[in-house]
């Protein structure tokens, strides 16, 4: 069926307002096309599609919800929009739009509202257009840009790029600093969305109604201080991606809200009268358990199930311990760019003081603990002594094994210990911690893996049911 580009299709018993439509939209150089009946409106479309079907809310044959059924069952994609008189409009919006209107007028029409909305088709059917040909002609998906080289993190990017030229949502989860927001910015670059704009809302640091006008925009009087219109994200990244950051601690109400949207891609501005299509890709990233919230009944499961389609779970950094001097020299180079000079490389002490502390902020922390360390730094090469300067000395000392030789540590008790329990303490808690990887846990001791398969021998944890060692 060929596809009539920048055609619409007027369908009314009223001839005033037929020939009304048809002169403004062939102002704007539209083909218009009229039809009187169901029946003109179905021959029309099954000689070919159109941009846009313009229909009565009420037909002599059947209502308009019934006709945009017949005509999508032609073509499922074919945007239609029904015009109401202004008495049964309010009953018919919810409805007209949970069929699958674009959008529901009330006589009399608006000019400018009429074409805009054409416009907006319009270019909605362009892109569209635009992402099958991209699609067709193939795009490699590069996550280049994120460091992985723990078979954890590894796994994380071959899930992102096969769901990155699909459209469905995608729900992140992860600890504070693991990356989130940059794999959902990755996984918006190998889309087929690529081209438009990609925005990121933290959620739990807006109030609940600021967040719906940002999201949603708001018309003149919709509140206190409303003076003109303000379109939202919704709008402004029209075609691209949005991602939902921290999404477990919005409100019901707008749990509620969202998940509405995501039902019927449409969404209702603050104040405004009449719901608009909204052509978004939503990604969502919460560091919380979503799962127990919506347990605990703090969270919508009907959202939850909107959201997460595909699930991407970001590894804690002491789960990709094989990441953390990657990433530490990535950095460096980021911050060599930055800051317009050279910067310190990386002693072979620094590295094992990288590799041996415990990152609770993650790959975030590790970046400011670079940073600060760049700025201190007065050597060639950075050493741990360039990272306790601004982490409390030795107040974090216990954390830190690969500390200058002669540092006290630790501090024998009166009674003294028994060094051999202790051994096969931090060996079993090395282990579980990368579970059970030899070149990671070895790291975590500060032993070689020789001396690690050793101690895993001497213990019996070889022995262990079920607990497999692995190579590297």
């Amino acid at each position: 069926m060929r596809q009539r580009s920048g055609s619409v299709l007027v369908v009314t018993t009223d001839d005033s307002f037929r020939h009304t439509c048809k002169g403004w939209l062939s102002a704007e150089g539209l083909d218009v096309h009229e039809a009187r009946t169901s029946a003109e409106a179905l021959e029309f479309h099954r000689s070919g599609n159109y941009t846009l079907t313009i229909s009565d809310a009420v037909l002599p044959e059947c209502d308009g919800i019934e006709l945009m059924q017949r005509i999508q069952r032609l073509d499922a994609d074919a945007p239609v929009a029904l015009v109401a008189d202004g008495l049964s409009g309010n009953d018919l919006s919810t409805a007209a739009l949970e069929a699958g209107a674009v959008d529901l007028f009330t006589k009399p029409v608006e000019r400018p509202r009429l074409i805009d909305l054409t416009k907006m088709v319009m270019a909605r059917l362009e892109e569209q257009q635009a992402r099958k040909k991209r699609s067709r002609a193939g795009h490699t998906p590069d996550f280049s840009g994120i460091v992985a080289q723990s078979d954890s993190m590894k796994r994380v990017l071959q899930l992102a790029r096969q769901v990155a030229p699909l459209d469905c949502t995608v729900l992140i989860t992860g600890e504070n600093g693991t990356g989130k927001e940059v794999l959902a910015r990755a996984i918006h670059a190998n889309s087929l969305r690529r081209r438009r704009p990609f925005a990121a809302i933290n959620c739990a640091a807006i109030p609940d109604g600021l967040l719906k006008s940002e999201l949603f925009g708001y018309r003149r009087g919709a509140f206190a201080g409303a003076i003109t219109d303000k379109d939202g994200l919704i709008a402004h990244t029209a075609g691209g991606t949005i991602l939902l950051n921290e999404i477990a601690d919005i409100s019901v109400g707008v749990q509620k809200t969202i998940l509405d949207f995501l039902d019927t891609e449409t969404y209702l501005p603050l104040g405004a009268s009449s719901r608009k299509p909204g052509d978004i890709r939503i990604i969502a990233a919460t560091s919380a358990r979503l799962e127990e919230r919506v347990r605990d009944g703090d969270f919508s499961e009907a959202l939850y199930y909107k959201l997460c389609v595909f699930p991407l779970h970001v590894p804690a950094l002491s789960e990709r311990l094989d990441d953390i001097v990657p990433l530490a020299q990535h950095f460096l180079k980021n911050l060599e760019s930055q800051m317009g000079r050279a910067v310190p490389g990386l002693s072979r002490e620094a590295v094992r003081y990288l590799s041996t502390r415990i990152w609770r902020g993650n790959v975030r922390e590790l970046l400011n603990a670079l940073e600060r360390a760049v700025i201190v730094g007065r050597g060639s090469l950075l050493t741990s002594a360039d990272f306790r300067i601004m982490d409390g000395g030795a107040g974090r000392a216990s954390e830190h094994p690969a500390a200058d030789a002669g540092e006290k540590l630790w501090t024998l008790p009166p009674e003294g210990i028994d060094l051999e329990a202790l051994n096969r303490s931090l060996t079993d808690q090395a282990l579980e911690r990368t579970a059970n990887k030899v070149s990671p846990a070895a790291r975590l001791l500060g032993v070689s893996r020789a001396t690690l398969r050793y101690r895993i021998r001497k213990y019996g944890f070889d022995k262990r049911g079920g607990r497999p060692f692995a190579g590297t």
